[in-house]
């Protein structure tokens, strides 16, 4: 809703963006990203305000990874250039246990239309990283 995609759209990164709003807004906070409707987009504001974890650090030291950090997947498609924006993104909910990091999620779920939380492996080969908000 509030970033006027229209239906049938992936919705991940306007979840995110919308609960970022939501969460800065009743702490009185600056946002300190925009946000976007895209996760890439997202990831790569992360990247220029300085708070952004590259998986191979997060996977050197698992450690790093807490609680309300944004993980960002790649979704393309190989041999699909019309697919090169394609993103996932969540919310961590906790550190790395096992291996594994469990996330809550927009556009996900067992039909990839709901919030949803998951658990997801840190091997994944399609995890770019995590952004850490302050």
């Amino acid at each position: 809703g509030p970033l006027n995609l229209p239906p049938g759209s992936n919705w991940c990164a306007a979840a995110f963006r919308s609960w970022l709003t939501r969460a800065c807004s009743s702490l009185g906070v600056e946002m300190p990203i925009a946000g976007s409707a895209g996760a890439k987009g997202t990831m790569e504001m992360f990247k220029r305000a300085g708070m952004w974890i590259p998986i191979d650090e997060a996977r050197a030291n698992p450690a790093i990874i807490t609680e309300g950090m944004v993980p960002v997947w790649d979704r393309s498609v190989a041999g699909k250039p019309d697919t090169a924006w394609h993103g996932h993104i969540g919310l961590t909910l906790a550190g790395v246990s096992r291996g594994h990091v469990p996330t809550i999620e927009g556009n996900s779920g067992a039909a990839g239309d709901s919030v949803a939380e998951m658990l997801r492996p840190l091997s994944d080969p399609k995890l770019y990283g995590f952004g850490r908000l302050p």
